[in-house]
């Protein structure tokens, strides 16, 4: 290795550049290869046998890449099927991924030959460039725009309130503008200043108006504004016994679920479970007890940082789930809980996997084949 840097240092600058060129070209047709192997693997769907919901949500946990680096493998490997010369440019060192990964938002197969001599001679920036402007000029853009829309509440680092993101399509966001603008202008001057507020301020006041107000409505017809309210009428036995054995069901809105989906409700849900005698009368309605309280909710949810811990999701944490269930005397302590996605809470539960371990520190998720992958608390845990 001393011997390489030395003669590194030693050669020429056109002998260093010829070098480098060879290297990333080579590293080109390297991930070239990558790519044709990851788009097998996702038609596949390969990446269902570690409960991943997504190839790219695979690659990140398995190859330790970022989460927009998987992305935009997993798309290029797709886009580029269809591309073969533009590919050739690419796998000849003449384009680099980041010129082709801008090129896919709008090449297709019938600008193939013309793109493939075009944009070697543009640069990175030039080829991104024309990616926005073809984007403004596809009809199909309105469709996509509507499809990226959301909103999105984080804590702030300050810890005194959320920071709110999102986006939405132009139309959506005249309509939104234009009624939190009038709110803003009717709400007029500070009364003990007689100065206005700055106009981003009385915007989030008009926005926190509407949102109360749509609360007030819902309180005031009688209806519960608590979407994690459920209600399960269950026998009675279920409550001691697995019931297996038992011909009827828990139900929720009237329809049957399973007793593992019985039990994901029960894991951390706000639930009003009525216990049901065999003859379908209700002898019991009770408050569930056995859910974290909110200190440990927010001990458990800090440590695994308000995410999922199935290795490569990531995703918001909306369920935290026991790894010996209440049901059968596991304790309702950090060690024995940890935060899921919604999906993988249902692999849990449904999909024939099972979590063991310690929650504070390693996890091993074990599929229905007896594969095994593992997570550990992060090292900021709190």
């Amino acid at each position: 290795m001393a011997h390489q840097r030395l003669d590194h240092e030693h050669c020429t600058p056109d002998d260093r550049e010829l070098r480098l060129d060879r290297l990333l070209t080579q590293r080109n047709a390297l991930l070239d290869e990558a790519l044709r192997v990851i788009l097998a693997a996702n038609v596949l769907e390969d990446f269902r046998a570690d409960g991943a919901l997504s190839m790219a949500d695979w690659l990140t946990y398995r190859f330790h890449i970022s989460a927009t680096t998987a992305r935009r493998w997993v798309q290029a490997a797709t886009a580029l099927e269809d591309l073969p010369r533009i590919r050739a440019r690419f796998v000849a060192g003449e384009l680099s991924f980041e010129q082709v990964r801008h090129a896919l938002t709008f090449a297709g197969p019938a600008d193939d030959a013309h793109l493939a001599e075009l944009l070697p001679s543009l640069s990175c920036a030039e080829i991104e460039q024309l990616a926005k402007q073809s984007r403004r000029a596809r009809p199909a853009d309105h469709d996509d725009a509507r499809r990226l829309a959301h909103l999105r509440l984080r804590p702030d680092p300050g810890g005194l309130g959320k920071r709110v993101s999102g986006y939405l399509p132009n139309d959506d966001a005249a309509i939104v503008q234009a009624a939190l603008d009038r709110r803003a202008e009717a709400t007029g001057p500070d009364p003990e200043t007689g100065r206005w507020a700055p106009h981003g301020q009385r915007t989030a006041g008009a926005l926190r108006d509407v949102c109360a107000e749509d609360l007030g409505r819902a309180a005031a017809d009688g209806s519960e504004p608590d979407s994690a309210m459920v209600v399960i009428h269950a026998p009675a036995e279920l409550l001691d016994d697995d019931g297996d054995h038992l011909e009827r069901a828990a139900t929720i809105n009237g329809e049957a679920i399973t007793n593992d989906a019985l039990r994901r409700f029960l894991c951390d849900t706000r639930i009003e479970l009525h216990v049901d005698r065999p003859d379908g009368r209700t002898i019991g309605i009770g408050r569930a007890t056995r859910n974290p309280p909110p200190w440990l909710r927010r001990r458990v949810l800090g440590r695994d940082h308000h995410r999922c811990r199935w290795p490569g999701c990531g995703r918001p944490a909306r369920h935290l789930h026991h790894m010996e269930h209440w049901t059968r005397g596991g304790a309702t302590d950090a060690a024995n809980l940890f935060g899921v996605c919604w999906h993988h809470h249902h692999l849990l539960h449904e999909g024939g996997w099972d979590a063991t371990g310690n929650a504070d520190g390693q996890i091993t998720l074990t599929g229905p084949d007896g594969r095994t992958i593992h997570s550990r608390a992060g090292p900021l845990a709190a």
